[in-house]
């Protein structure tokens, strides 16, 4: 079932395109790896999928509408775009809780979600007194309260140590697994080839390759020699792998 659909989008910034017609689809109990350089447009079209920043062409559908339409946002979507929006006094049960009172949640998912996340005992301490890794947790937490469908995650594996990324790896494939749809952008691609079933990449603002894992890295290629193949300077576009849906 497709979860998620991008169509087009196009945004630019003054004279700078930094989005230029990508369109690709993410299905609902997979785990699809968005990659690009840096600067190659993978936050501002995310953004445009959550109704953050509205792109000059093109769509981006969730469930077949877009984010601004749906009536209850946190029960479809969940979303990390950055780890800094945590109130440094707070413990991270009552920062969960606040989101629960804007969302209409009960309280008690607050700490379902923190064990979900290794972060039970941690709940009672500031926000302040955390590590990146913890935020990045904590933060992840409050994308899963509204138990949603689909989870959308920009660089989740910053300021996580490797046990840390271990648990991040189990932790999407454990969520595909109930159906969820998970689009998640990396650099750790040495991970991302451990965790994902497609790959999405886009580079200089266009999109330069997307299908399987399997089709992208034939011949016993890696992901990383894949990626850097597909995104060198010289900006060169080559087909798309298995085409959009």
């Amino acid at each position: 079932m497709e979860a998620i659909r991008i169509e087009g989008i196009t945004k630019s910034f003054g004279r700078h395109t930094v989005v230029n017609g990508v369109s690709f689809t993410v299905d609902s109990g997979t785990v699809t790896g968005f990659l690009g350089p840096n600067g190659a447009g993978k936050t501002t079209t995310l953004r445009c999928l959550l109704g953050l920043v509205r792109p000059d062409a093109g769509t981006a559908l969730i469930h077949g509408r877009p984010y601004v339409e749906l009536t209850e946002p946190t029960k479809l979507v969940g979303a990390v775009l950055e780890a800094t929006n945590l109130h440094p006094g707070r413990t991270g049960r009552n920062h969960l809780r606040v989101l629960c009172d804007t969302a209409g949640i009960p309280h008690t998912r607050a700490d379902e979600v923190l064990a979900e996340v290794g972060l039970t005992e941690a709940g009672r301490r500031r926000v302040g007194t955390y590590s990146l890794g913890m935020r990045q947790r904590l933060s992840m937490a409050g994308a899963l309260l509204g138990d949603p469908k689909v989870l959308i995650l920009d660089e989740p594996a910053n300021g996580l140590d490797p046990q840390g990324i271990d648990w991040l790896r189990r932790f999407l494939r454990g969520l595909a697994d109930r159906g969820v749809a998970v689009l998640v952008s990396s650099h750790v691609l040495a991970e991302v080839e451990q965790t994902v079933d497609k790959v999405v990449i886009i580079s200089g603002g266009g999109l330069v390759a997307q299908g399987g894992l399997s089709e992208l890295t034939g011949a016993g290629e890696s992901l990383h020699d894949a990626f850097l193949r597909l995104t060198d300077s010289d900006g060169a576009r080559v087909p798309q792998l298995g085409g959009t849906k």
